[in-house]
This record gives structure tokens, C-alpha cells and sequence, in this order.
């Protein structure tokens, strides 16, 4: 017992060391670089929020960080990454072990177009005959919907049931958390060398494997506003951790009539205008015209693509699903990566960070 408390004790050094480390290597990079953090330290009351969660030793209140994230104008996050970045280049750092991956060749293209658009499509698709494996590991599994409050609905029916009916009550059928367990071919999605690697290079740190979930979209004759919007229908953004990254797989054929991904180009770059900033709340959801007029449309990408076809794409960035024409059908994925576990309360180590 006593050398639980022990463990305990020196666990909980080490992370108020760790928290520490990374205020004093952002007080550096402040004072290096001003004119890029100006946001952060124009106002005092922006540094001590940046302080306190940077040094804070527990999840910190998603609300208050998102609010900080907008008042930087997405500076804070910036920051994170080049703390991470700093500490890799002057620590003796070993990161995860290099292994070939699947999109090996497609590695650089994904980056360069993540850093400048926020989205990437492989060219390579998942095999066929993995994807009608997966199909059919799936279509035995239990589904259940949720409403328009976000909450499932305890109403259990098999998956296959609900992909061949063409009419459906609900527009957003769930996975279990732990389909990614039970199923070898998902499990080994969330581990692909490439994934991880283009993650880590993309957040600047090794990256923490959270989120995994799958669903089943339908679409109806009539759609309920609050239903669409609680199915991620409407335009929004996310904030999951400082900086993090969404692997979306289709499990089917998608078109414009089958709810494409949508995601407006470039939005996960700090905004450009005040009237942008002044417009952008810390929640919500946001109609198509609002959207446009903030926003160049032709910066609107549908993303459509055969069973196999695999997105990376950074949701801190506007995005949604565009609602499906009744009788449609669309089979999804995703996985997410992200930057920091601590704030945000992510639990699950894809890999371990490894600094003598």
C-alpha cells in the first residue's frame, strides 16, 4: 500500500513538472515571437487564462478554453503545438517507432495539404474486400439512434436492419464504443502506421487515439431542424483539444444525394476579418447563408467518394454533413487523434511519448 501512495505521489510530481515545463517554455516563445502571439499578451486577462490551463493539473472546463481559443483568434492553440515542437527539438527525444504504412507515399501531400486547406482525400482507397468484410462484421452488430437532444435512444436493432430499409423514424443510427474492439479490421484502422504518423507530424507531438466511433445516416422526407443539428447537419466547428485531426472512412458509396462530409476550406486557419471573429460563437450551430457570407463559398468542399475512401480532415475548421435525400443510406467512421489529454480529458495512448 504504501508503495501505491508512493507511485501516486511521484506520478502527480512529475505532472505538476511537466505543466510547468510547458508555462516556461511558452513564456520563451512569447517573448521570441510577440508580434505572432500579440492576441495572448495584449491583455492580461488572456495571459492568466493561458497560464492557468497551460500549468493546470486536471481537465479544464472545455467552455472557458473555447473561449479563449476565439479571443486569441486560435493563437492559444498555436502556441500548444509550438511548446510541443520545442520541447521534441531540445529534449533527447525518441518518438514512436517508424513503421511502413498503407499511404506511405501519400504521407508529404497530406500534410502540406492539411497545413494549407485543413482537409485531405487519399488517393488510395481502402481494398474492396476489406471494406465488404467490414460490412459484414458490422451489419450483425446493434445499432441504436439518438434525437434531437443529442441522446440515445434506447431502441436496439440490428445494423444490417437499418442499412437495407429505405424508410427510417431517426436520421442517426450508433455504434457501441467498443465495435473498434470487437472488430480486427477497425481496430487496425485506428493503429495504420501512415494514420499516426501523418498525426503526429500534423499536431506536432505524439498523438493521443481518442473518439473512435461508427454510424449509420438516413435520410427522410421530412427533417427536423433540431434533428439535423444534432446530427451535425449544420455547419459548426469543433474543439476537441488544442490541436487534433478526424480520419473519416466511407463504409459505402457517397454522393451529393448521400451526405457528403462538407467542409469549408481553410476556416481552420485563424480568421482574417474582425466582422468573422465578432460573428463566431464559442457553440452553435450555423445556417448555409451565414456561412457564405463569412466565407468564400467556392472554399465549400462535398466530399463524395466510392466505399474505401478516406478523409483526414482538421474540424476545428467549419464543416458538416449535408442531410441525405430520403431513402439514402451512408456507412461511416471515424477516428480521431489529438494533442492533449490532460485538458481535455482524453484518456486513451495510441503511443507513449519517450524522453530520456
Amino acid at each position: 500500500m504504501e508503495q501505491y501512495y508512493c507511485k501516486i505521489k511521484t506520478e502527480k510530481m512529475m505532472l505538476k513538472q511537466n505543466t510547468c515545463s510547458n508555462w516556461s517554455y511558452a513564456k520563451k516563445i512569447l517573448i521570441e515571437d510577440a508580434d505572432k502571439y500579440n492576441l495572448c499578451i495584449n491583455k492580461p486577462v488572456h495571459l492568466k487564462a493561458i497560464k492557468d490551463i497551460f500549468t493546470s493539473t486536471k481537465k479544464v472546463n472545455n467552455g472557458f478554453m473555447r473561449e479563449l481559443w476565439l479571443a486569441t483568434n486560435k493563437q492559444s492553440s498555436i502556441l500548444w503545438k509550438a511548446i510541443n515542437q520545442k520541447i521534441q527539438l531540445q529534449s533527447n527525444y525518441v518518438g514512436i517507432e517508424h513503421k511502413f504504412g498503407y499511404w506511405e507515399s501519400e504521407e508529404d501531400a497530406a500534410i502540406k495539404s492539411l497545413n494549407e486547406n485543413g482537409m485531405y482525400i487519399f488517393k488510395k482507397k481502402i481494398d474492396i474486400q476489406i471494406v465488404k468484410k467490414l460490412l459484414e462484421d458490422i451489419s450483425q452488430e446493434t445499432v441504436r439512434p439518438s434525437n434531437s437532444m443529442q441522446q440515445i435512444i434506447d431502441v436496439n436493432e440490428k445494423a444490417g436492419s437499418i442499412i437495407n430499409t429505405q424508410q427510417s423514424e431517426y436520421i442517426r443510427w450508433h455504434f457501441d464504443n467498443h465495435i473498434f474492439d470487437r472488430i480486427k479490421n477497425l481496430s487496425n484502422l485506428a493503429k495504420e502506421p501512415s494514420l499516426v504518423k501523418i498525426a503526429k507530424n500534423y499536431l506536432g507531438t505524439d498523438p493521443i487515439c481518442t473518439n473512435k466511433q461508427a454510424w449509420i445516416s438516413k435520410g427522410k422526407r421530412i427533417n427536423d431542424i433540431n434533428e439535423c443539428s444534432s446530427a451535425a447537419q449544420m455547419y459548426h466547428f469543433d474543439y476537441d483539444s488544442f490541436n487534433f485531426l478526424k480520419v473519416m472512412i466511407y463504409f459505402s458509396d457517397v454522393c451529393l444525394e448521400s451526405g457528403p462530409h462538407t467542409y469549408m476550406s481553410t476556416t481552420h486557419k485563424p480568421f482574417t476579418t474582425d466582422k468573422i471573429r465578432a460573428r463566431i460563437a464559442p457553440y452553435g450551430r450555423y445556417n448555409d447563408y451565414v456561412i457564405y457570407e463569412l466565407f468564400d463559398k467556392s472554399n465549400e468542399v462535398q466530399i463524395c467518394g466510392k466505399a474505401g475512401t478516406v478523409i483526414l480532415v482538421d474540424t476545428s475548421g467549419f464543416h458538416k454533413g449535408q442531410i441525405l435525400r430520403e431513402g439514402r443510406t451512408r456507412i461511416m467512421a471515424q477516428i480521431e487523434f489529438v494533442d492533449c489529454g490532460l485538458h481535455f480529458g482524453h484518456k486513451e495512448d495510441v503511443t507513449k511519448q519517450k524522453r530520456e
